[in-house]
């Protein structure tokens, strides 16, 4: 079990671990039972190195789901894609709901997440228009990634 944060120095440790992809679940939920001083100096390199983690997390899911719509073979395979990107933005929106920290700021980091899984979706819908069948659209629609 990870040690809950509770300083800086704990926090910037979860937020390495978590741009690494390590032990997810875990990070995760000790960011949650986390706690940091929300003062002038910390509160600012903490938002820092929040946003960093979260933005380089993001980038690697829609790396990870551009590699995996190039390998598809299938409709099960593309709601593979989709389902695994979802669960990435998922995850990012828990990483900054957390409650360390404070609502009024913790609403503008989950928009910043909501604005990503929505541009996805949009991209993803405008590409869908092109496929004459209507199959494609009809599984990004019902498979939406912006669904959080």
């Amino acid at each position: 079990m990870i040690q809950t944060p509770e300083t800086y120095s704990d926090w910037v440790n979860l937020f390495e671990k978590l741009k690494k992809h390590e032990d997810d679940e875990s990070v995760v939920a000790a960011m949650e039972r986390g706690s940091i001083p929300w003062q002038s100096g910390v509160a600012e390199r903490f938002s820092v190195k929040l946003v960093e983690a979260v933005n380089k997390r993001l980038d690697d899911a829609n790396d990870r789901f551009k590699r995996n719509m190039r390998l598809a073979n299938g409709e099960g395979a593309l709601i593979q894609a989709l389902n695994a990107l979802r669960k990435d933005i998922v995850l990012m929106k828990r990483v900054v709901s957390i409650n360390a920290i404070p609502p009024e700021i913790r609403e503008k980091y989950v928009n910043m997440v909501r604005e990503f899984a929505d541009s996805s979706q949009r991209s993803l819908e405008d590409s869908s228009k092109n496929d004459r069948t209507g199959r494609l659209r009809f599984i990004v629609r019902n498979h939406s990634v912006n669904r959080i």
